[in-house]
This record gives structure tokens, sequence and C-alpha cells, in this order.
């Protein structure tokens, strides 16, 4: 997730984790977990990655 106004990318977490340099060249990067709920994707704000400036890695799994 970049922005608002910017498309995001809908992965498997190790996907994700693994490519995590690839999913964005710029130095902040954001990322949300889903669930599936009901056939229903629900975020799941609690799961949530911060990348800042290419180097801290705040993370809340």
């Amino acid at each position: 997730m970049d922005s608002a106004t910017e498309p995001g990318v809908l992965c498997h977490f190790e996907d994700a984790t693994r490519d995590f340099e690839l999913l964005s060249n710029r130095p902040e990067l954001y990322m949300c977990g889903a669930d599936l709920v009901n056939g229903d994707v629900q975020p799941a704000f609690h799961r949530f990655i911060e990348r800042r400036s290419f180097m801290t890695l705040n993370a809340r799994v």
C-alpha cells in the first residue's frame, strides 16, 4: 500500500515477505494483512508491517 490514490497488491504473506524489496522502490512501504471471512476479504490491521527509509522495519504480526 503506497497511498489511497494508488493501487495495492494482494498476495500471500510468504510471497510478500520473500519479495519485500520488489514490492516498492520507494523508501516507505506499508503492508497490511487480510483475512478471508465467509468468502469476503477483510483487512486485518493488527497484522501490519512498515518500512521507512529502506532501513527501519516495524512489524506487528
